[in-house]
């Protein structure tokens, strides 16, 4: 039975249009073969609605939150809170029935345009050099989510909760200049966890990355009868996986002055869970520092811990590089959506594949971690220098104003 899009009740053409033009002055577009569908991925990457839409229906992207509506005639199914991000017209005859085509993403494309600023007051704790920091991971997430817009958030109005509990604590974290979202899904690929949004109930979780994906297997199993294509390539790209995480730990003299205080790097290996090569490793230089002793750093359960918890997120990228696999089933079947063993689920209405799920699970061995910020050492930063009149003054990150030049008047 035919699939039908649907933007706020409004029918989008059928993507026919596409192979077989109302006219011939059909300029070609960038997104032409993803037309119609919906495109979801787990991570940082905001889910893409590519669509065909009726001039008369275009109206203002603006900011404002569109509903979507995939229909198959017998039930049909809502994705809520997408945003257009960009409308062009595929005709160049102007009428209510010129077709345009329209791109929305899901909120995490509003995440992406509010960025961290001084991120070092946000997480002054994380900044103290005490060998451990008593900043967990859970709140560092939550001072995050407390900084997206309210769009952003979709359905999940406070910060998701951590799948586990992370061994380590958070130390050092720089944020600055990059989005907020951009900043979670860091801090989130530090502590062995990566974000997942469910389009369906427009949700979002913290999963353990390399953890096991609820009610997959059944959802192969009951589905088993409408599949049309198996890549079956779930040993390519086996090389990519890694067996070994050698974490690295600068020691905490290489932030004085003295040259003969420079002591070298302490490292950290850990076996990763995936099935790489013997002897591949990802080395990872991390934003902990090591606090020297005459034998193991003094600090070394957290140096421990740290590594724990990027052997984690290791294991999943890993995993999705080891066990890649492509699906394809007749129709659509939202019961598949991303998650720990799932990277992209895609909806689509296609002029000769017809209506179709495709259920992936691949990634490119990227590891996107923070960088790190500066240790206070028990110090008190500047955050600001300003004049007071004639006074030139100083505040401290603690909030103290101090007096540097005291100005007189000349007469």
């Amino acid at each position: 039975m035919a699939i039908t899009f649907r933007i706020d009740g409004n029918d989008c053409p059928s993507s026919i249009n596409m192979m077989m033009p109302k006219d011939d002055a059909v300029f070609p577009l960038h997104y032409h073969h993803k037309v119609n569908s919906v495109w979801n991925y787990r991570g940082r990457t905001a889910g893409e609605a590519h669509l065909l839409v009726l001039q008369s229906d275009v109206g203002t992207p603006g900011t404002s939150a569109k509903t979507i509506t995939i229909d198959n005639g017998v039930s049909s199914f809502d994705l809520e809170n997408w945003f257009p991000y960009r409308i062009e017209a595929i005709e160049t005859r102007s009428s209510t029935t010129q077709l345009f085509y329209v791109q929305l993403r899901d909120p995490r494309s509003i995440g992406e345009t509010k960025f961290i600023s001084n991120s070092y007051s946000l997480f002054t704790g994380t900044h103290e050099f005490t060998g451990t920091s008593a900043v967990t991971w859970q709140s560092v997430l939550t001072t995050l989510w407390g900084q997206l817009p309210t769009a952003a958030k979709g359905n999940s109005a406070t910060c998701p909760t951590l799948e586990y509990t992370p061994l380590s604590k958070a130390e050092y974290l720089n944020f600055d200049g990059i989005s907020v979202w951009h900043a979670i899904c860091k801090a989130l690929a530090a502590c062995g966890h990566v974000a997942v949004y469910n389009p369906i109930t427009s949700e979002f979780r913290f999963a353990k990355y390399d953890g096991t994906q609820s009610g997959l297997s059944g959802f192969y199993s009951a589905n088993s009868s409408a599949l049309r294509w198996d890549g079956a390539i779930p040993t390519i790209g086996h090389s990519n996986a890694f067996a070994n995480v050698i974490a690295v730990f600068q020691p905490v003299n290489h932030t004085t002055a003295s040259k003969g205080s420079y002591q070298p790097p302490y490292t950290k290996t850990v076996a990763a869970s995936g099935s790489g090569s013997t002897g591949t490793c990802m080395s990872i230089v991390d934003t902990s520092l090591a606090d020297p002793s005459a034998t193991a750093p003094t600090n070394s359960a957290q140096l421990d811990n740290r590594a724990a918890d990027l052997a984690v997120t290791v294991s999943g990228i890993s995993r999705a590089c080891a066990a890649k696999s492509v699906k394809a089933y007749a129709g659509i079947i939202n019961d598949f959506i991303p998650g720990e063993q799932v990277s992209c689920v895609v909806w689509a209405e296609h002029p000769r594949k017809g209506e179709y799920t495709e259920v992936s699970y691949f990634e490119e061995p990227v590891l996107d971690l923070p960088v790190p910020g500066v240790p206070r050492d028990n110090c008190d930063p500047i955050v600001d220098v300003f004049l007071d009149g004639l006074d030139l003054k100083q505040e401290r990150c603690s909030g103290v104003i101090e007096t540097i030049l005291t100005g007189t008047e000349c007469s």
